[in-house]
């Protein structure tokens, strides 16, 4: 298994990001691999729902069935695919100017072998991915927050 763990520090409530990062639907904006997504994605997930992912990382695309195993509002939330092979987590930290946002995502290799020639550029795709995701949520909730002043 690889891990990946990003963090930012974003200066908003954190239950407004809470809200936005685990709706669903708003992962084609900020996540580069997103291409669209399924299920109950207008509203913040609850623990038992099911998202169905589209995704492409590297060249090939892939379905992601997610099942939201744990959630605790505004606190985190854990997502388990591909038979517990790969996980996402979520940790939301209230802190005196917003909110700390961290993002654990863990891969068995052997599920996106088709994505990069080897285990060690496939863990420097998925790295820019995931730090990418962070930069895209900046620049997407800066403007979301200018478009409801």
């Amino acid at each position: 298994m690889h891990t990946i763990t990003t963090t930012i520090l974003l200066p908003y409530a954190v239950e407004a990001v809470f809200d936005l990062i685990t709706t669903a639907q708003h992962w084609p904006i900020w996540h580069p691999a997103t291409l669209a997504v399924e299920g109950p994605v207008e509203r913040p997930m609850q623990a038992g729902d099911h998202i169905i992912e589209y995704a492409q990382v590297g060249e090939r695309q892939y379905d992601a069935n997610w099942t939201v195993a744990s959630v605790e509002r505004n606190r985190s939330l854990l997502l388990s695919a591909k038979g517990g092979r790969v996980t996402i987590s979520y940790a939301f930290e209230e802190t005196t100017t917003g909110t700390r946002f961290t993002r654990t995502f863990v891969y068995d290799p052997t599920v996106f072998t088709a994505s990069a020639s080897n285990e060690e550029g496939l863990a420097r795709l998925m790295q820019h991915h995931s730090e990418l995701a962070l930069k895209n949520l900046v620049i997407w909730l800066a403007q979301a927050k200018e478009g409801s002043d």
